[in-house]
This record gives structure tokens, C-alpha cells and sequence, in this order.
């Protein structure tokens, strides 16, 4: 048997000492009561006293403050208590912010729902930290690798294809980004999380996604369309205003 706090245990040292001034106590008292009285008029004054009793109550007194002293000592069995720090793992999530994702062919919208899943991504998360990468031509990291999933996810809502004006869908270079975003310092496990409509415009995504590979750098991703023909809606048109973007000859961009 162990004991938590052992320290308490020196408490007990003081019990011995308190009985013997409480022994030495009660006979100095019975010695000068007898100086001041006969000895059969002390008697017939103390017919009624129980002393066995008295002494039970001390002794039941002594035994409870003992037993209070081992239980705060915290006693224990069986194995030893072995601490263990485990490191979470370190996760950046990109997020495809291109004008493709307000396709509304999943409800409300690519982007919209693209958020919800990286929301209930981070509600999971627990002891992992989360950063950010918005992409759409060009890559750049919104907030840094944080263990503060409210000040998160106030970010993440705030994302929209207005924040990166060269548009197209880089995922190769949001891989690049994602991975300078690490810390390299610690031996943690390390993974990328994509979430894109899936129409690469830009560099070449399987050498990026390789090249994490090689660095021990898991890469997931998440597909968000149906895979049909959707007209792509222009930024702020919405509320049953819904205006379409359209190119250069006037035909309705489509994304799938």
C-alpha cells in the first residue's frame, strides 16, 4: 500500500503526545479534587459519573481523528498511478473559398455547407490543434494552428471568395501553405483536411500531396458538389435576387 499524501501521516505523531497530557490532565485533576474534600464525600459526588464511559469517548475521539488523518493521506492499492502526456495531433483544414463554392446545388451552398462540416469537425476535435487555410488561386493561412476552437470558428464564418481576388483552385499550393503551417518542433502526428468543389485550375495537387506524404503529413479530402452542370451565383446576390456569373461571350459559367 502507498499513500498519496504521506505527508499527513506525521500527524499521527501527535496523538501519543495528546493522550499523555489528556491522561496526565484528568489525574491531576482527580488529585486536587481529593485535596479539597473527604474521600467518601468525593466518592458519593462522583457516584454518578460513568468514567468508563468518559474514557470510551476519548478513545473513540483519538480513533476518529486518526482515521481522518490515513483517509487525508489518500491510501492506495493495487498499480502505481503512471502519468502520461499525450500530444494531440496538429490539423490544418483548407477551405476552397473560389467563386465555384457558392454553387447551391448542396443546400444552402458549397461554402455554407463546407463550413458546417469543418464546424463539427472542430466540436469534435478535443486536445488537437486546428488552423486554417483559405485557398482559391492563391493560398494564404487565416489563423494559425490554436487549441481556441470559438475564436476558430468566428474565422471560419467570416470566410467568403471576396478575400482572394485571383480566383481558380489552387490545391496544390493550399497543400504547400497548409504544410509551412506545422509545427516542426514537435513530434505530433500531422494531418491536411480539404474541403473543395474539386475543379483544380492551378500547379499540379497530386505532387503537393505526395510530397506530404513523404513528410509523414496525412491528406484528406472532402468532396462538396453533386458533379452536374451548376450555374456559379455572383457574390452578395442572394435572398431570391440571384444574379448568375456569366464569361466574356455572356454564357452562364457553370461548375460541377
Amino acid at each position: 500500500m502507498t499513500f498519496g499524501q504521506s505527508d499527513f501521516l506525521l500527524f499521527l505523531l501527535a496523538l501519543p503526545v495528546a493522550a499523555a497530557v489528556l491522561y496526565w490532565s484528568l489525574k491531576k485533576r482527580d488529585t486536587d479534587i481529593l485535596r479539597i474534600g473527604s474521600p467518601d464525600l468525593i466518592a458519593r459526588l462522583h457516584a454518578s459519573v460513568n468514567r468508563r464511559g468518559r474514557t470510551a469517548k476519548f478513545g473513540l475521539w483519538f480513533i476518529a481523528f486518526a482515521l481522518v488523518i490515513v483517509a487525508l493521506s489518500r491510501p492506495q492499492w493495487g498499480s502505481e498511478v503512471e502519468i502520461v502526456e499525450q500530444e494531440g495531433s496538429q490539423v490544418m483544414i483548407a477551405l476552397d473559398i473560389s467563386n465555384s463554392m457558392l454553387a447551391e446545388d448542396i443546400k444552402p451552398d458549397r461554402l455554407t455547407r463546407a463550413k458546417l462540416e469543418i464546424s463539427d469537425l472542430m466540436s469534435k476535435l478535443g486536445g488537437d490543434e486546428v488552423g486554417l487555410v483559405l485557398f482559391s488561386g492563391a493560398a494564404f493561412i487565416q489563423f494559425p494552428l490554436t487549441f481556441d476552437y470559438v475564436t476558430a470558428k468566428s474565422f471560419l464564418e467570416d470566410a467568403h471568395p471576396g478575400m482572394i481576388s485571383r480566383q481558380g483552385t489552387a490545391i496544390g499550393d493550399a497543400i504547400e501553405t497548409a504544410i509551412k503551417g506545422f509545427d516542426e518542433t514537435r513530434a505530433s502526428q500531422k494531418v491536411i483536411v480539404i474541403l473543395t468543389d474539386g475543379e483544380d485550375h492551378e500547379g499540379n495537387p497530386v505532387n503537393a500531396a505526395k510530397a506530404a506524404v513523404d513528410e509523414s503529413v496525412l491528406v484528406y479530402t472532402v468532396g462538396l458538389g453533386t458533379g452536374q452542370d451548376q450555374p456559379i451565383p455572383e457574390p452578395g446576390t442572394f435572398n431570391g435576387n440571384t444574379r448568375f456569373m456569366r464569361d466574356r461571350q455572356g454564357q452562364t459559367v457553370l461548375s460541377r
